[in-house]
């Protein structure tokens, strides 16, 4: 029995390759694991950082390789990382040796290093998002406070917005010796004055060259950065197309001379070689409408400027609108929030409140011709009978608790509340942001004051008709002892109005 046994152990050492089986499950969670585990293939033989973040490596490692004799499961794959982090924990020596590769591979391998810087910063915020909300409102105060007290800075961000708004300034504009790039994308470049590659990339790139590429930040901070020549002092997009004009048409006055017969022209020139004069009448002629054609071009630009301005207001408007009404159906509490934030700041930020301050006094100051147009429409409005018998109406059932029950409303309800409440209109299809004291309820659905009277059986009832006054529709109330109006039995007492939530204060 031992020579058969030593038989066969000799067989298995001395005979072919063993070609090692895939582990049971129930050796899984053995307390000795096998000794096959450092057997990978060579195709997933890779740095330990990278197997552990890469997606691509740990899928690689999910599916066996069909080519590869050994069967790899994930179980076995996953129990090698525990491992390995076991060890970094305990050996010291080569926690230290994985420290040492991972900081050479961080400054040799800039989209390691990126993804690194990535992978930290979003685990800080996950961690602690307060701290998060805590550095984007000092940045936004900070970048307050520059736009305030640092010109530069202020020229900075007003630069990069015109280059991305308005596609003659980046390209009308002379900027000589660079040139505004704007890329609808964000690309990656070196740039040439501070040497750092810019990961992530930018959208706007100044080009000297075909080869040389500088950020926003260093031409600013350079000798040739700010405004080009001709352009100092402007502050906004109109004083730079005035100034515009005015270079142009100067440059236009110059190349031009005027002789007594008042024909243009340019004075002779002397050939290359001196040999003799030649009239430039032809070169003359042609540059002269060449710069007709480009003044022309510069009359469609400044005339379509208000046009183009008057547009991005619109789109400006268009998409406040929209937000707002996203934002009224995600989440119907974000006004008050907003109108909090906006009073902790004018209490806490004595700049802020300057700058409202500021604010208000020169919209007050800039409304007035609009006020006036405003009154003097109202009055025209309320001279047509309808808009007359719209507000008669509206005060009557305001001030008159008797008038909200009568039946010649039907099939209308007045609902009349203490403070203004939001409905949906039926008739504008929208809910009345900041609410109305007035509704007009039919079944389950309201109509504001103003839809109500557009609609056919909307208006003053038939019996109330040719009113003009409160006092003649009181006294049409008064003479109705029937009850008719008030949809009472003949005979019976009037009932006086429930003091419920829906009657005036």
């Amino acid at each position: 029995m031992v020579t058969l046994l030593l038989k066969t152990i000799g067989r298995l050492t001395l005979g072919s390759p063993i070609t090692w089986r895939p582990i049971s499950s129930t050796r899984l969670g053995g307390p000795h694991p096998t000794p096959h585990v450092s057997q990978f293939p060579t195709s997933i033989r890779r740095p330990f950082s990278d197997r552990k973040t890469n997606p691509e490596a740990r899928q690689h490692i999910d599916s066996s390789d069909s080519d590869s004799p050994v069967k790899i499961r994930p179980e076995r794959y996953y129990r090698h990382l525990e491992r390995q982090r076991r060890k970094y924990a305990t050996d010291h020596e080569f926690a230290e040796r994985l420290r040492n590769t991972n900081r050479h591979r961080y400054a040799t391998d800039p989209e390691f290093a990126n993804r690194q810087r990535q992978r930290y910063m979003l685990s800080k915020i996950r961690a602690d998002r307060e701290w998060w909300e805590v550095v984007k409102r000092h940045a936004k105060d900070r970048a307050r406070l520059r736009r305030a007290n640092d010109p530069a800075y202020l020229l900075k961000e007003r630069i990069y917005e015109w280059i991305k708004a308005y596609t003659w300034f980046r390209e009308e504009v002379d900027f000589a010796p660079y040139q505004p790039i704007w890329y609808p994308q964000k690309v990656e470049h070196r740039c040439h004055s501070c040497g750092k590659k810019k990961y992530g990339g930018l959208r706007l790139w100044w080009k000297m060259d075909p080869e040389s590429f500088t950020c926003h930040v260093c031409y600013m901070k350079g000798s040739e950065g700010g405004m080009p020549e001709g352009y100092e002092g402007c502050n906004t997009i109109r004083e730079i197309a005035a100034r515009k004009e005015e270079l142009e048409s100067k440059a236009t006055q110059t190349l031009h001379t005027r002789r007594l017969s008042g024909q243009p022209s340019r004075s002779s020139s002397t050939m290359p070689n001196g040999s003799r004069h030649f009239s430039t009448y032809r070169s003359a002629w042609t540059l002269s409408r060449t710069l007709e054609a480009q003044e022309q071009t510069n009359q469609g630009v400044s005339a379509n400027f208000s046009e183009r301005e008057e547009e991005k207001r619109e789109a400006t408007r268009q998409y406040q609108r929209e937000r707002r009404a996203r934002e009224d159906v995600n989440d119907p509490d974000w006004r008050v929030r907003k109108r909090s934030y906006e009073r902790q700041y004018y209490y806490t930020d004595p700049e802020r409140r300057a700058l409202v301050t500021k604010k208000e006094r020169d919209r007050w100051h800039s409304d007035t011709e609009r006020r006036k147009h405003r009154l003097e429409v109202m009055r025209s409005e309320r001279a047509t009978p309808l808009v007359r018998e719209r507000y008669l109406i509206y005060r009557w059932v305001l001030r008159k608790p008797e008038s909200r029950t009568l039946a010649v409303w039907q099939p209308y309800q007045p609902m009349v509340y203490h403070e203004r409440v939001e409905q949906y209109c039926q008739g504008c299809g929208y809910v009345r942001n900041g609410g109305r004291k007035l509704w007009w309820k039919s079944g389950d659905t309201y109509n504001c004051h103003s839809c109500f009277m557009k609609r056919p059986d909307g208006g003053l009832p038939r019996d109330f008709k040719g009113c003009g006054n409160l006092e003649q529709l009181d006294a049409v109330l008064k003479q109705d002892k029937s009850g008719t109006l008030a949809g009472r039995e003949p005979g019976t007492a009037k009932t006086k109005p429930e003091d419920d939530d829906t009657s005036p204060p």
